[in-house]
């Protein structure tokens, strides 16, 4: 099957994250971050598909082509050594949720003073018929009226008003459950050191996790208090955690958590670290136009949920595909399907894979969502841009969980080397720079030669020879050729 189809081209593997092209409002906050942060761009990217899902996941549903409606909630997990600025960009964007959640929570406290008042009150009317009834029956003088009296208090139960709080940092998965039945209906558990969550109790009940990701019916038993069944819920999930945490996540529980399907539900980043390069600009361009328009965008969806949430009867908005945009996603769907099979892009990532497509529809959904608020619908270029990153969450999942062949790995490394050469406005790079300062590995002479040849039969490079037989690779080779860059390079 050919990875072209009506003008969208499957990256191939291990190819960089490229910009979003279709979604205006989420490149420029990226760029906006990225300057306040200085954090890898592709973490800077799943963070926000992370905060999009906490904030869009209570109000919208996505109807997937062929399929039917399914919420959009995300499981991320972005892998970044220390000191990767994770908690200033965490920062960053939960900032609208923690203010909303501030001056939810004093409405809160204050309707929870005075539901505890009423409650109390009600239980003295409860005990004071009780035993009105209790006497009655002794005296042989059992009424309807006593009986009807007991019936309508019943009916006068104070309700406990709903703990507004969304985010959450750790938790063990009673808590989880009991959030989401006493709250919003609405959760996502955010941590900057995942250890706490992938070495915790809740990662032990990724049965529990799968069927949050879901959003499918959950019953809940407890031996000290009453059951309940949670229905019509959404939670994501966010960690940030070090590569050696996880890995040795990966180590210890690779059968099971493969075997259910805990971590093929997860959106994996593994970036190039950006430190060392991260000099010190007093005079930056910022964006801020860019991240108020978030703050406002964020602000309006917790508006909503609040409304849907005082309005039982208010149901999420359903996110549709454009008749182009549903054609492409099937495409997209037995792309990934064909490629299951032995010798493909997916052979030992099929329990990834199955629910790739699913989630390419998800992070459609989001940023249409983010994007054009009410208006909101995937298009076709919205559908491409949510393909390619999911694609590349795809990449890091096989390096990180399947452990990609060496030959793939390299490759990934030599384009993400190359990626950050072109950023800084290189059009020819000197071959013995990649072996002085680039990857490891590709240090050798014959790793190097070996992905270059690969890199150059894809057309993403070619090796050029100056008349001094120094090799050149030429990292725009669809390009006309720079006779400025190409003369200061033979100087």
């Amino acid at each position: 099957m050919s990875r072209h189809y009506s003008g969208f081209v499957v990256p191939e593997f291990g190819s960089p994250l490229y910009d979003l092209q279709s979604c205006p409002m989420t490149h420029r906050l990226t760029n906006y971050l990225e300057t306040k942060t200085q954090a890898p761009r592709p973490l800077i990217i799943q963070s926000i598909l992370a905060a999009y899902s906490c904030l869009a996941q209570g109000v919208i549903d996505v109807e997937r082509p062929g399929v039917g409606t399914g919420p959009v909630s995300l499981n991320t997990l972005g892998l970044a050594p220390p000191g990767e600025r994770k908690s200033k960009l965490f920062g960053l964007l939960e900032l609208p949720i923690i203010k909303f959640q501030k001056s939810e929570q004093l409405l809160f406290e204050d309707a929870l003073a005075v539901y505890e008042l009423e409650l109390e009150l009600f239980e003295k009317q409860k005990k004071a018929l009780k035993s009105m009834a209790v006497k009655a029956m002794s005296d042989g003088h059992w009424s309807v009226d006593v009986k009807e009296c007991l019936r309508n208090l019943a009916n006068q139960k104070p309700k406990k008003p709903l703990d507004p709080k969304i985010l959450h940092e750790d938790a063990t998965p009673e808590s989880m459950a009991q959030v989401l039945h006493d709250g919003f209906g609405v959760a996502s558990l955010w941590s900057g050191e995942g250890g706490s969550i992938l070495n915790g109790r809740i990662a032990k009940n990724q049965a529990m996790l799968n069927k949050f990701w879901a959003a499918e019916p959950w019953s809940v038993g407890r031996k000290t208090s009453s059951s309940f069944l949670l229905e019509d819920y959404r939670m994501s999930i966010s960690i940030l955690c070090q590569p050696t945490v996880f890995w040795d996540f990966v180590e210890k529980t690779n059968t099971q958590s493969r075997g259910n399907g805990f971590l093929a539900r997860f959106l994996i980043c593994s970036p190039m670290s950006t430190q060392g390069s991260r000099f010190f600009n007093d005079s930056p361009y910022v964006d801020e136009e860019a991240y108020s328009y978030y703050l406002s965008r964020a602000k309006q969806a917790l508006k909503t949920l609040k409304c849907k949430t005082n309005s039982p009867g208010m149901g999420r908005k359903s996110i549709t595909f454009t008749p182009d945009a549903a054609i492409l996603w099937i495409w997209i769907y037995n792309f990934i399907e064909e490629n299951v099979r032995e010798g493909g892009r997916f052979e030992q990532a099929a329990d990834f894979a199955s629910k790739l497509p699913e989630n390419t529809a998800r992070i459609a959904a989001l940023c249409a969502f983010m994007e054009k608020g009410d208006e909101a619908i995937i298009d076709i270029g919205i559908l491409m841009d949510a393909a390619r990153l999911a694609f590349y969450f795809s990449d890091a999942f096989i390096w990180n969980v399947c452990r990609a062949p060496s030959w793939q790995l390299d490759d990934i490394e030599l384009r993400e080397f190359l990626q950050l050469k072109r950023e800084d406005g290189v059009r020819y790079l000197r071959k013995n720079s990649v072996r002085q300062s680039g990857p490891n590995r590709l240090r050798k002479k014959r790793l190097l030669d070996a992905s270059l040849q690969r890199l150059c039969n894809n057309g993403e490079v070619c090796v050029l020879r100056t008349q001094a037989g120094m090799h050149v690779i030429d990292l725009y080779p669809s390009y006309p050729f720079d006779n400025q860059q190409w003369a200061a390079l033979e100087k």
